[in-house]
C-alpha cells in the first residue's frame, strides 16, 4: 500500500521494485532526500522520464551481473 504522501507517484513505487533510493538519486545525481522530495509531488514528465530511464538502466545493470 502507498501512502497518502505518495499516491500521485505510486507508479514509481510498482517500478522500482526493491532498488534503494540511493541507488536511483545516485543515477540522477541528486541525493536521496531529494529523489523522495520529488516523488511526494507530481513529477513533471520530463523529470518521470529521466527517473524512469534511471531505474531501467539499474534494472540493465543489475541482469549484466546475475
Amino acid at each position: 500500500m502507498v501512502n497518502k504522501v505518495f499516491q500521485k507517484n505510486a507508479w514509481f513505487f510498482e517500478i522500482k521494485e526493491g532498488i534503494p533510493y540511493y541507488a536511483i538519486a545516485n543515477k540522477l545525481g541528486v541525493h536521496k532526500n531529494t529523489l523522495r522530495n520529488w516523488i511526494e509531488r507530481e513529477m513533471a514528465p520530463e523529470m518521470k522520464t529521466k527517473v524512469l530511464h534511471a531505474i531501467s538502466e539499474i534494472k540493465e545493470e543489475l541482469a549484466n551481473v546475475q
